[in-house]
């Protein structure tokens, strides 16, 4: 354990802070009345990002920064395009304008870190769940599916809040049900947040609330307009409500200490499985989903 408070470290989510500070920093204006012309404020962003990573860091009580960003050197540098055949696939388009300036300019100024072939997000968990000096800084939800320390700034008293190793597979469960709109995975289908805390309500260990949320897709299943929402199939065109549950699990998880490495100078992710010998480890960007 850390005997002060100065050994503490705030992990910031940087990509956050990317697309927010341009976000604030653009406009655009119609000089002639045939369309809108952008007008993009650089050194608006710069300062807007400065704030932000200023009052994060103080909205997470500590004086240590580490900013962390997703992976940009390949496309689709996460191990989830490799397991979910739509995952972000919703997503599309070139990156907005000032979007590498920004982000260029505060990996450069700050301490920062990414990890090959990951999400911001998956570094994070890896980070949090190995060491309890960090505390996590995000508006992103999905990172409560992790045991740890986390603020969100957009609550309306963001304080430090700790999630606890059940709570953190509670929530890990919950998003495998009901499925994340925004990246495009759905979770169960025909199932939502109703039959998810149904489901998990009261487990009190973690292969409870595994076996009750494969119980959910199981259900679904056997339904006739969900079971046709399935992509998982068996060899027989049915749906597979196994793999089905495999692919949203794996979806959902982020990456905790123990789900990365590297073997030779590449990486490799663990894909989780509620059975130990089914458990496979991938290489992230090269192995494609089925």
């Amino acid at each position: 354990m850390y005997a002060g408070r100065y050994y503490m470290t705030a992990l910031i989510d940087a990509d956050v802070i990317v697309y927010r500070a341009i976000s604030v920093a653009a406009s655009s204006v119609d000089w002639d009345g045939e369309g809108d012309t952008p007008l993009n404020n650089l050194p608006t962003a710069k300062k807007v990002a400065d704030m932000m990573v200023k009052d994060w860091t103080l909205l997470a009580k500590e004086k240590q920064t580490l900013l962390v960003f997703s992976d940009r050197t390949k496309p689709k540098a996460s191990f989830r395009h490799h397991v979910h055949p739509h995952y972000k696939a919703n997503r599309g388009g070139p990156k907005p304008p000032m979007h590498d300036e920004i982000h260029d300019y505060l990996y450069e100024n700050y301490k920062s870190t990414h990890l090959a072939d990951c999400e911001g997000d998956d570094l994070m968990g890896i980070l949090v769940t190995n060491d309890p000096k960090y505390v996590m800084v995000t508006i992103d939800k999905d990172m409560q599916t992790l045991p740890g320390r986390l603020v969100n700034p957009m609550d309306k008293n963001p304080q430090p809040k700790k999630t606890s190793a059940l709570e953190a597979e509670y929530n890990w469960m919950y998003q495998t049900i009901c499925g994340d709109q925004v990246d495009n995975f759905k979770g169960a289908p025909g199932a939502g947040p109703v039959a998810a805390m149904s489901a998990l309500s009261g487990k009190i260990h973690a292969d409870e609330l595994y076996a009750a949320a494969m119980g959910v897709f199981s259900d679904q299943s056997h339904k006739a307009a969900p079971a046709k929402k399935f992509v998982k199939r068996d060899k027989d065109g049915e749906a597979d409500w196994y793999q089905e549950f495999l692919m949203n699990a794996r979806c959902a998880r982020i990456l905790r200490t123990g789900d990365y490495k590297r073997v030779n100078g590449e990486a490799l992710v663990r894909l989780w499985s509620p059975e130990e010998d089914e458990i496979e480890w991938i290489d992230p960007y090269f192995e494609l989903a089925t």
